[in-house]
Formats: C-alpha cells, sequence, structure tokens
C-alpha cells in the first residue's frame, strides 16, 4: 500500500483555494463574471499588456463584484482621478501588487489538462465562451444564475468537464500517472537528441547549430510518423 496519496495537482489548485488581498482589497473568488467583466474592458492583466496602477485598480474592483453588478468601464483619466489614485496605493509595490493579483488569477483558473483527440474539423466559437460555460453548469445542476455565474472558474472548469463525459463526451483526463510517464519520455527524448547533437559537433559543427539540427531531424521523424497514420 502506498503511504501516500497521489493528488492531481491542477485538481488540487482548483478547489482548494486561499484568501486574497490586493491593493489592502479582499478579493471574491475569481469566476466568469469577472473575467467577462475584464476582458469586455481588455485588460492588459488578461493580455500579458503592459498594465498601469488605473488597471489594477480597475481589475481590484471588478473581482469585489456580485452578479449582476458590474463596474464601469475605466474612462479617460483625469490628472485629478490620478493625484487621488497616487494618494491612495502610494504606500503598496505596484509591483509586489500586480504578482499578487497574478498569483490570485492562476489559484482561480486551474481546469483539467485533457489527451487530445484527432478531430475532423474544429467549429468556430459562435457565442461567447464564459456564457457557453455558465450556460452548461446552470442546466447541468440547476442551481441559481448568480451562483452559477460565481462559480469559481476552476471549480466550473472541472465540473463542466466531468457533465460533458457523462453526457457522451470522447473525454480524457491527463492524470498523474501521465504527467510521470511523459516527463520520462521528455527526459528520455532530449537525452536522444543531446548524444546526436555531439555526434555533429564531434564532426566540427558548433554544439548550438548541431543541438537544433539534430532537434529538427528529431521533429521532423516525429511528423514523418504522425502524416503516415
Amino acid at each position: 500500500m502506498s503511504s501516500s496519496f497521489v493528488v492531481d495537482t491542477k485538481f488540487a489548485e482548483a478547489f482548494l483555494n486561499a484568501d486574497h488581498f490586493v491593493l489592502g482589497q479582499k478579493l471574491l473568488p475569481y469566476c466568469s463574471w469577472h473575467k467577462l467583466q475584464l476582458e469586455v474592458a481588455n485588460s492588459p492583466l488578461l493580455l500579458g499588456e503592459l498594465a498601469h496602477v488605473a488597471d489594477l485598480e480597475y481589475a481590484v474592483r471588478v473581482c469585489q463584484t456580485v452578479y449582476p453588478k458590474m463596474v464601469q468601464l475605466p474612462k479617460v483619466d483625469s490628472r485629478w482621478k490620478r493625484f487621488l489614485w497616487f494618494l491612495r496605493i502610494r504606500k503598496y509595490k505596484f509591483a509586489e501588487e500586480l504578482r499578487k493579483f497574478s498569483t490570485y488569477l492562476d489559484d482561480f483558473v486551474s481546469g483539467p489538462k485533457l489527451w487530445e483527440k484527432k478531430q475532423a474539423g474544429t467549429k468556430e466559437p459562435d457565442v461567447d465562451d464564459n456564457f457557453e460555460a455558465v450556460t452548461y453548469y446552470f442546466k447541468s445542476t440547476g442551481v441559481s444564475e448568480v451562483d452559477a455565474w460565481m462559480m469559481p472558474l476552476g471549480k466550473l472548469r472541472w465540473y463542466n468537464t466531468l457533465f460533458a463525459r457523462q453526457d457522451g463526451a470522447d473525454i480524457d483526463f491527463w492524470t498523474p500517472d501521465d504527467e510521470v510517464a511523459f516527463q520520462e519520455h521528455v527526459k528520455k527524448r532530449e537525452a536522444g537528441i543531446d548524444e546526436q547533437a555531439k555526434v555533429y559537433a564531434a564532426d566540427g559543427m558548433e554544439y548550438a547549430a548541431a543541438r537544433e539540427r539534430a532537434n529538427a531531424e528529431y521533429w521532423a521523424k516525429v511528423n514523418e510518423k504522425l502524416g503516415k497514420q
């Protein structure tokens, strides 16, 4: 008998959450309602772009709302408003508060990893993904509209994925054992590429170029095999 439990870290991340404070404000669990508002605002915090104090403050306010309450889109800031923001947040280190918000997102967005399967064709989305996910959860559970929109995002993804499989979707979860096997495969693959690179380097080729050549040859063989399937 094993002396420890094997836990899917993605599952644990979605269901075991901490309290989060940014700019001194406690945030609600990140959910579809918050995600929708930030997407409509093209928040740089979701787009991975350079963010300013106003962007972070707006995101903090959004992540304190309960459906259907919303925060108005940020407008062009006056110098007076910027001065008030500065007075309000000057005791915080902006980079640290950005890190806290990023940690907050990571704590609530962890969905399951699935095995990729060949599909005849992919359908382009024709409805907002937040609305689709909330509607499916709403239909599957019978909870209130408010509860569906406010369900923490990671939990929502796990529930909906399992609901879909129970409804007949061909879905297989990527398990911790799959991850261990994959990492062992990667280690073996990289070792093989390194050995081939050393052969090329021994013939006078610079190692960086030899490694690039060996890597390209490996993936060319893989793609050739996939093309024959």
